[in-house]
């Protein structure tokens, strides 16, 4: 199973699809996605590197917050995020 940019998919399928033969066995789908990923400059990765980087990702998060926490950083966080919210203005953090 591959994943690919938002949007991108109904293309690959659609030109792998009008490619296949009838009845083509699943390593023939799977080239046949592989090659209109190619010719159409999608790139595909991998479900399972999706989901690594997605729970990595996550850990990162809960790091700084945890790193917020132990130096009182909450506190300006969540002072930030009400006066954004009070304001009505999307909540962006600085960066350091």
């Amino acid at each position: 199973m591959f994943c690919c940019a938002r949007g991108n998919q109904a293309k690959v399928a659609g030109l792998a699809v009008a490619r296949m033969r009838a009845n083509a066995g699943r390593a023939s789908a799977l080239a046949a996605v592989r090659e209109a990923a190619a010719e159409l400059g999608i790139g595909l990765t991998p479900h399972k590197l999706v989901i690594k980087r997605a729970f990595a990702a996550g850990q990162v998060v809960d790091d700084q917050i945890i790193e917020l926490q132990r130096n009182d950083g909450m506190k300006e966080l969540n002072a930030e995020f009400k006066a954004a919210r009070k304001a009505g203005t999307s909540f962006v953090t600085k960066t350091s």
